[in-house]
């Protein structure tokens, strides 16, 4: 699955035997990687400004 969050598009995998569970899955991963790459591009950048 692949979503479009802020313009930005992020990719996931589920898997189970029923569709509906493995696509909300592949969504859930999806969103959650969004977030956890966001988390570590703010605070890359806030190092970055710290440091400088």
């Amino acid at each position: 699955v692949r979503v479009m969050i802020d313009g930005k598009e992020s990719g996931g995998r589920g898997v189970a035997q029923d569709v509906l569970e493995a696509s909300a899955k592949a969504y859930l991963n999806a969103v959650n990687r969004y977030l956890v790459l966001k988390t570590n591009t703010e605070g890359l950048s806030k190092q970055a400004a710290v440091g400088s």
